[in-house]
Parts: C-alpha cells; sequence; structure tokens
C-alpha cells in the first residue's frame, strides 16, 4: 500500500474516532416518550410507581396475559390495575372483567385513550384540553374528599393536555378527583374530573384519564407521590393486586439472543464495533497474506515395484529364457551405473577393474562372465539354469 494512502487511511480512523467519543461523551436527551412502562426509567415510565405498589401490597403480581384469559381463573379476586398510554380492550374480554368487578373486586384503569372510557360501556363522555394561549400548560391535580384533599395542588410540570371526563352521572358515579391548569385565567379556573369511581355489583371501577400522574417524572418532582398515596387510598392493597403488562409496549421478549446486547446501549454499539472491526480484518489482513502453495510430492522411485511386477507375469507364463534374458540386461546396466564400467567386451581389462571395484575374486567373475556369454547364445533356458544364474548374480552384487 502506497505511503499516502496509509496516512490518508489513519486520518480516517482518527476522524472516525473523534466521532465517536463525541457522540458518547455527549448527554442523552430526555426521552419523553410515554409508554407507561414499569420496565422504564424514563420521565414516562412506571418504574417507580410499581415497585411502590410492591412495597405497598404483600401480594402483588404481574398479569402478562389478555384479561380475558387470566379472568377465566375463577377464583381470582381483589384489584386490577391498567396504567397505559392507550388502552383497547375488546367486547368479550370488557364483559368478563365487568362480571369480575361485580362479584366484589377493583378494576383500577388510567389511560389517555381507552374504550372503557365511552358510552357503550360505563355510559361515559370524555374530553381532553390544553391551553393554546399560554406557553405553558402545567396540569395540577387534587383530590374531592376533604380528608384527602391537599391544601395546595399536585402540579405537572411539563407541557400536556388535560384528559377529562365531560358529561357524567352523579347519581350513579362518584368524582374522586379534579384537575386543571396552571393559570387558567381563561377558563375562569375551570376544574374537570379526571378520576371517577363507577360502583358495579359488589365492586368498584376507578377511572383516570391522567396516566402521567403515576409516572416516574411526576412521581419524583417535589411532594407529588403523596397524590398517588392518596389516590391508592381507594384501593384495598391488603388483598392481591393484579398488574397488567400485557399491554405495556416494553414487555421483554427474550426470543432473541441478542435482547440483552440491544436492549443496552453500550453493549449494541460494542457489538457494532466489533462487527465493524471483523469487516477491516477481512478487508486489509486478507490482502496481506500470500495464497497458500499447493504441496507437490515429490515423484516417487517404483522401478523396484515394476521390476516385481514384469517378474511376476513372466513367471506366470514360465518363460524361463525370457526372464534370464531381463536379468542379464539388468546386471550390466547394474555395472556401468553402479560402478562406472562399460561392459563392451569382456577380457582381462574388464576382469582386473572388476576384482579392483568389489570383493569378487577374478576366477568367480570370469565364471559369471562366462555363463552369462553361454546363456545368452542358447535358445532355451531350463528353470534350473535361471536359478543357478540368478544365484551368482546375487553373490557377486553381495561382495561389492
Amino acid at each position: 500500500m502506497p505511503k499516502s494512502y496509509k496516512l490518508l487511511l489513519v486520518f480516517f480512523l482518527l476522524l472516525f474516532g473523534l466521532f465517536v467519543y463525541m457522540e458518547a461523551s455527549r448527554p442523552d436527551p430526555v426521552d419523553w416518550r410515554p409508554t407507561y412502562s414499569i420496565y422504564d426509567k424514563i420521565p414516562l415510565g412506571t418504574y417507580v410507581f410499581f415497585h411502590s405498589l410492591a412495597d405497598k401490597s404483600t401480594q402483588l403480581k404481574k398479569v402478562d396475559q389478555p384479561p380475558f384469559l387470566f379472568l377465566k381463573d375463577t377464583t381470582i379476586h381483589g384489584a386490577y390495575f391498567f396504567i397505559h398510554h392507550k388502552l383497547g380492550i375488546n367486547k368479550a374480554a370488557k364483559k368478563r372483567l365487568f362480571d369480575w368487578v361485580s362479584k366484589g373486586n377493583t378494576l383500577f384503569a388510567s389511560a389517555y385513550y381507552s374504550n372503557l372510557f365511552d358510552l357503550d360501556s360505563l355510559n361515559l363522555e370524555w374530553r381532553y384540553a390544553k391551553l393554546k394561549q399560554q406557553i405553558i400548560s402545567y396540569p395540577q391535580y387534587n383530590l374531592v374528599n376533604p380528608d384527602l384533599r391537599a391544601d395546595s395542588m399536585f402540579v405537572f410540570k411539563h407541557n400536556t393536555e388535560i384528559g377529562f371526563f365531560h358529561e357524567i352521572d352523579t347519581m350513579h358515579q362518584t368524582v374522586l378527583g379534579l384537575a386543571k391548569f396552571i393559570n387558567d385565567t381563561i377558563a375562569h379556573n375551570k376544574m374537570g374530573v379526571n378520576l371517577l369511581e363507577i360502583p358495579m355489583g359488589e365492586g368498584q371501577i376507578i377511572l383516570s384519564t391522567t396516566p402521567q400522574a403515576f409516572s416516574n417524572f411526576f412521581m419524583l418532582t417535589a411532594e407529588n407521590y403523596h397524590y398517588v398515596e392518596k389516590v391508592l387510598a381507594y384501593v384495598n392493597l391488603e388483598e392481591p393486586v393484579y398488574y397488567d403488562v400485557y399491554y405495556d409496549p416494553n414487555q421483554p421478549d427474550y426470543s432473541s439472543p441478542l435482547y440483552v446486547l440491544f436492549r443496552n446501549k453500550y453493549l449494541k454499539w460494542g457489538y457494532y464495533f466489533l462487527l465493524i472491526g471483523a469487516v477491516l480484518v477481512i478487508i486489509f489482513q486478507g490482502k496481506r497474506k500470500q495464497k497458500a502453495i499447493k504441496v507437490i510430492p515429490r515423484l516417487q522411485n517404483k522401478t523396484y515395484e515394476f521390476t516385481q511386477t514384469v517378474a511376476g507375469m513372466y513367471l506366470d507364463k514360465k518363460d524361463h529364457t525370457a526372464i534370464a534374458h531381463k536379468k542379464i540386461t539388468q546386471f550390466l546396466g547394474f555395472v556401468e551405473v553402479e560402478l562406472r564400467t562399460e561392459v563392451k567386451r569382456v577380457d582381462g581389462e574388464l576382469i582386473r577393474r572388476l576384482t579392483q571395484l568389489t570383493q569378487n575374486s577374478e576366477e568367480e567373475i570370469r565364471l559369471l562372465f562366462k555363463e552369462i556369454q553361454r546363456l545368452q547364445k542358447q535358445a532355451q533356458i531350463s528353470k534350473k539354469e535361471l536359478l543357478a544364474l540368478n544365484e551368482m548374480l546375487n553373490n557377486f552384487k553381495a561382495k561389492i
């Protein structure tokens, strides 16, 4: 890689590292999503409320199934909490809920919108209002009962709307709480009903149009947690309390093995950097490594095996003459290659040289070549003569 490319790569890596550092050191923006989830610690989560409820109730249980299925068990009794941004319950589930309430149980539902707050279900009408002429639209809440009403209103210090019941049946429904905006001069300080009790059979339904009153932000602001304590005074917490998480948008789903990684911002970015690093290693390291060189095995000398094969063929045919001639030819080649002695004719010079190069005597060498010359001239060679020749050749080679 050219030097200029290396410098450019280092520059981009440093620049990328700077961006990562700036992003990591930047404070997280406030998340104002209205999740009302017991798992969220953001302002509009209900983590604080749920754990406060757990401290007050000895029999608190999360319900992670629809109310229609949960209430199939006729032995269930106590209070059933629903606190969500939007709460949509079908007709069959509403009927089962109302039947359950009429047996002496309590339904506590708080939502920004819910089909429980309609004419068909409980003969109710509700509306939402916000101060358009004011920059600040801070709602504030209080209770009606003189024993529970505070001297000053409990303020939710964040711009939001107020939900209130527009038409109620005062003969059969009891107003528990009111809400209004701070500095609401246009409406002449008119209070709206945001907390309502509806008797049903031997039980009761408590409805709230302001789920933000149970949020982390509201309960941790000033003395606002007293408001929640006063609201809970209408619920018998000594009985079992069931808290719905089936409609919770953040109900954990552990089907993915990467759930824990992606749930935590820092683990998630660590996982991403690991993948990016692996890709960079593949791109740059893969170019630097030489392709593997194929190992080519050396050629093996198969002469001995070939000779055995050919000899076996001749033995099978009992062609002793051909085998003898082959043995003689191989021996003469052996003398020329191994002893570096050319055999043009058999004379005293050849015999003396072979005597010097081996431990064979002149008589043995002379008899060997005499036998070779005789067999070369003979038209047919017997097996006995072949074996005798083979023995003489082996004796000669053994004394080299």
